[in-house]
Order: C-alpha cells, then sequence, then structure tokens
C-alpha cells in the first residue's frame, strides 16, 4: 500500500509537471511569437521610412545590417532582388509572386510564415511597398517549439525535482497519516477503533467476521472437549496416524494398555510407541488402504489391534487403529476350551464303565454271582453321570445368568443344619466331624442356589480332608451383610493354586479327586452362585493345615 501511495502521488506529479510543461511552453513559444513579429513589423517600418527618399539604398542596408541582426532584403518592382543581407542577390529567384510581396502590392505591407528555402528555418517575412513602387522586406527566424523547449529545459529540469521531491514529501506524511489510524485498528474490537470514516464498511465486516470466527472456533472447541472427554473415557484404544505413519492422536486407554512410558508421542512415528512385528504390519497395512487386525500378547494383557485407513478423494490420508484388551475374552476362549475337553472325559469315563459292563452282561461273559456287582457299579456310574449332567446343567444357566426362580427370605442357619444332616453319613464315612455355628440369618436369595453354594462347600471340606479332622460351618452376619463361613482340617490349598480352584473340572491333585469321586464342577457353581447375588469370596488356606472360605453377601 505504502508503495503504491508513492507510485500514485509521483506520477500525478510527474504528469502535473508534464502538462504545465506543455502548456508553459506552448504560451512561451506563442509570446515570443507574438513579440517577434511585432518587433519585424517596427523595424520594417523604420526602414522603409528611411530608405525611401535614398538614391542610393544599398550603401544605407549595408550600413544598417551591421547594426541589426535581421535579415533585410530589397525588392524592385519587379520582382528581382537588388539586395539580401543573409543571401547572395543575384542568386535569389524572382520574388514577385510571395504571398507578402503580392500582398503589399495591394495594399501597401503584408505578412507571411514559411519555411525559408534559403535560411530552411521558419521564417516571418513583412513587406512594406516603398512610393517608387518597390518593396523592403524584414524577416526574422522565430524559435520552434523544439528550441523554445530546450532552452526551458533546465528550469524545467529544476522545477520539477523540486515538485517530485516535495510530492515524495507529501506522500510519506499522507502515508504515515492513512497507516497510521489502520495499524492501530484493533481486531478484536474493529469498531472501537478510532480511523476513517471509509474503513467503517470494512472493519464492520470485519466485526461481523470476527463473530462468525469465535462462534466456529467454539463449536470446534466444544467438539474437540467432547471427543477428548469420550476418548479418554473409553477403555479402548484409539491411535490416529498421518499418511506417513506419524501419531496424531493417542488417548490414555492406549498408553495403559502398552504400559508405554509418559512422553509426548504426538508427531512421533508408531514405531517409537510400539516396535512389535504385529503392530507394524497393521500399519503398514492400513496407510495401503486395507482393513487389517492383529492379536499382541503383552506382558500381563492380550491386545487387538484393528487398523482403518482414512481415505479422501481416493487417497489414503491416514489411519485409524483401534484397541481393544481380549485378555478376558482370550481366558474365557482357553476356558471354554478345556470345559469341552474336560466335559468329554468326565463323560466319557462314567460311559465306558457303563457300556463295558453292559457289554459283557449282555455276552454272558459275567458270572451270575458278578452280575449284582456289575449292575451295582452301573448304577453308580450312571448316577455319577445324572450328577454330571445336572451339574452342567446349572453351570450353564448360571453363566448365562438363567434365574428363572424368584429370590424368597432364606434362613441360612436353617439351611445348614439341613445340610448337616443330609451329609452326616458321608461325613462319618469319611472320618470327619461335621459342626455348625453361629445365628439365625435371613437373606433375600434362590433357594435353591443357596443349598447348591452350602451343600459344595461342606461336601468340598469333607472330601478333601483326613480321617479325624473337622469341617465348622459359621453362619453370621456382619454389618448386616450375611457371612457364610466353611473351614476345614483338610490338605489345604497352595497359594498359586487358590485362584484357580473356581474353574471349571480344575483339580489341583487328580489322583485325590478320582478316588473321593465328584465332578469338578462344585466350587465353580459356589462363584456363579456368589456372583448372582451380588456377592464375593474369600480364601485363606495353608497346606498340610486347612481351609476357610468365607462368602459375603
Amino acid at each position: 500500500m505504502k508503495k503504491k501511495i508513492y507510485v500514485n502521488i509521483c506520477g500525478l506529479a510527474l504528469l502535473t509537471i508534464l502538462f504545465i510543461s506543455v502548456i508553459f511552453v506552448s504560451f512561451s513559444n506563442h509570446t515570443l511569437h507574438e513579440q517577434m513579429q511585432e518587433s519585424t513589423k517596427t523595424e520594417a517600418a523604420y526602414v522603409a521610412a528611411a530608405c525611401g527618399s535614398l538614391e542610393d539604398p544599398v550603401s544605407f542596408f549595408d550600413q544598417l545590417s551591421a547594426e541589426i541582426s535581421l535579415r533585410i532584403t530589397y525588392i524592385r518592382k519587379d520582382g528581382s532582388v537588388l539586395y539580401d543581407n543573409h543571401a547572395d542577390a543575384a542568386g535569389l529567384e524572382n520574388h514577385l509572386k510571395r504571398p507578402e510581396i503580392q500582398e503589399a502590392a495591394a495594399n501597401g505591407y503584408g505578412s507571411g510564415s514559411r519555411l525559408s528555402d534559403t535560411l530552411r528555418e521558419e521564417t516571418y517575412y513583412y513587406a512594406v511597398r516603398l512610393q517608387n513602387g518597390d518593396f523592403v522586406r524584414v524577416s526574422s527566424v522565430s524559435d520552434s517549439v523544439l528550441q523554445t523547449f530546450l532552452t526551458l529545459l533546465p528550469v524545467i529540469g529544476l522545477a520539477s525535482l523540486a515538485v517530485l521531491l516535495c510530492s515524495l514529501f507529501i506522500a510519506r506524511m499522507l502515508t504515515k497519516g492513512i497507516l497510521k489510524p489502520i495499524n492501530s485498528i484493533d481486531l478484536k474490537k474493529p469498531m472501537d477503533s478510532g480511523c476513517f470514516e471509509e474503513l467503517w464498511p470494512l472493519l464492520s465486516r470485519i466485526e461481523k467476521q470476527n463473530a462468525k470466527i469465535d462462534e466456529q472456533v467454539n463449536v470446534l472447541l466444544d467438539q474437540q472437549q467432547k471427543f477428548n472427554t469420550i476418548t479418554e473415557n473409553m477403555n479402548e484404544g484409539l491411535i490416529l496416524l498421518d499418511e506417513a505413519g506419524k501419531i496424531n492422536f493417542i488417548n490414555g486407554s492406549c498408553k495403559n494398555l502398552f504400559h508405554a512410558p509418559s512422553m509426548h508421542y504426538i508427531g512421533k512415528s508408531i514405531s517409537l510407541f510400539n516396535r512389535s512385528y504385529q503392530m507394524q504390519s497393521t500399519v503398514d497395512a492400513a496407510l495401503k488402504g486395507d482393513i487389517s487386525s492383529a492379536v499382541l500378547n503383552l506382558d500381563e494383557r492380550v491386545v487387538q489391534v484393528f487398523g482403518n485407513p482414512v481415505i479422501e478423494d481416493g487417497k489414503v490420508r491416514g489411519a485409524v487403529l483401534f484397541i481393544l484388551d481380549v485378555t478376558q475374552k482370550q481366558k474365557a476362549e482357553q476356558m471354554r476350551k478345556e470345559f469341552s475337553a474336560n466335559v468329554s472325559h468326565e463323560l466319557k469315563t462314567p460311559l465306558t464303565s457303563i457300556s463295558g459292563y453292559a457289554e459283557l452282561m449282555l455276552n454272558g461273559m459275567a458270572a451270575p454271582e458278578d452280575v449284582p456287582g456289575f449292575a451295582r457299579k452301573i448304577y453308580d456310574e450312571a448316577a455319577r453321570l445324572i450328577v454330571l449332567v445336572n451339574d452342567i446343567i446349572k453351570i450353564s444357566r448360571l453363566d448365562e445368568k438363567d434365574i428363572r426362580q424368584s429370590k424368597e427370605t432364606v434362613d441360612l442357619y436353617k439351611m445348614a443344619g439341613e445340610i448337616e444332616d443330609r451329609l452326616e453319613h458321608v461325613a462319618e464315612k469319611a472320618g470327619v466331624t461335621l459342626k455348625l455355628e453361629g445365628e439365625t440369618v435371613n437373606v433375600c436369595a434362590v433357594r435353591s442356589m443357596m443349598d447348591d453354594l452350602i451343600y459344595n462347600l461342606c461336601e468340598n471340606g469333607i472330601k478333601y480332608n483326613r480321617p479325624g479332622g473337622s469341617v465348622e460351618v459359621l453362619i453370621t452376619e456382619r454389618d448386616q451383610h450375611p457371612i457364610i463361613q466353611v473351614s476345614d482340617t483338610g490338605i489345604g490349598i497352595p497359594r498359586e493354586y487358590q485362584e484357580r480352584i473356581f474353574e471349571r473340572f480344575y483339580r489341583i491333585d487328580k489322583s485325590h479327586s478320582k478316588q473321593t469321586g465328584g465332578t469338578g464342577l462344585g466350587l465353580s457353581i459356589v462363584k456363579h452362585v456368589v456372583e448372582c447375588h451380588n456377592g464375593y469370596i474369600e480364601i485363606h488356606s495353608v497346606p498340610d493345615e486347612g481351609t476357610v472360605i468365607t462368602i459375603h453377601l
């Protein structure tokens, strides 16, 4: 803008100087031309008056030409040139038909301007007719416009320089005066700035635009805040990459899943965050436009990474990585496989026995006296098979939270007493004392589930005990919450196995389990029943001393 102001003002000044110079030179040239004509006329009148009475005008003209610079020509009435102080008279052509001579012959005087054939210059002629009929012509050369301009050029140059300097000074002052209020405009509040009225429409538009920008910024900030809130509170990991594989965004859950060190990852390569082959393969595939996934085994977790390309206008602009913690899913899958294998094994064992004994009896290979024994074994294995199937059905329903029975008020102490009576024969057979202590405690629960819970805990305490040992059942209440505690003096459970005893079909000592029987689902049923009633389990066990299992409902 400053440059434009300087150029415009200086250009205008130069154009003004040029215009004035043209007018001034033209006017000066015209004035000088008029003065020259008047001077020529006056001189011609003087010369004509002086030589009118002379017998030898040539001598007079010679004397006069030394005193004046004008050209004097004496022409006879027949047009021949008698005298010319600037040219050889004998060599000059007849002047009778010259315009000024013809006009003088008619009127007594005449004038004319033309390019002189002799002097080759623009010449003004003035002729006077004498009394004897001859003519005296005085002529003078007038300066051309160019000659006048060249004569006045130094003056014009100095004037132009002065005007140009003044223009530069004025341009500088104007520029400062214009830019100072503009530079002082507060872009946040433009209408509050003291500025030229001519700029008010622009300032008004700026203020309206600022309002729109502020509104859009607030919308973007609100969206950014929502995005940050959502991504920082989601359990899944999220990483946004640009087309070069640099991290544009990473949420806290992702860092926690990978136990990443606390540092600034934005703008860094994904390989700095995780160098695994699976991660890099997923990223490479996504940046090539393919959807891919991979499973990464971390120290304590198993995560699955999903890579999706970000495509705009047919080009891959980046990638989105979505990370899920599939540790529990993998464990559940592993448990499902183990459960299927264990169920197959547990079903196969009694079925094999039943099939074997039945085949002996069918083929007549069993002695008559052995048939009752075989029948008893078939019956026992069938009963065991029924118990196993019932337990599998129970735990399947518990897995699916299929609690069809309605809850009711259950007296846990009374129920424990009934279970004690049912297990008294089993305890006596194992040489274990079964003892119940506590008080009446009522709980809102599913009666059959509470029965399964207490029964399985007591049965396990008897099975994994030793002759002469004991199982104590305590029913009490703590902080208005029912407590069921079963203690035994059995073989105990090593610490490393205490978390796994509630898994399906898990047995620490499989040889002992075969001797004691059972399905291996008892404690798993206990765990599911407690979870269905929003409780939790505590276990304390010392090998060769005993185990205490406490249920908090």
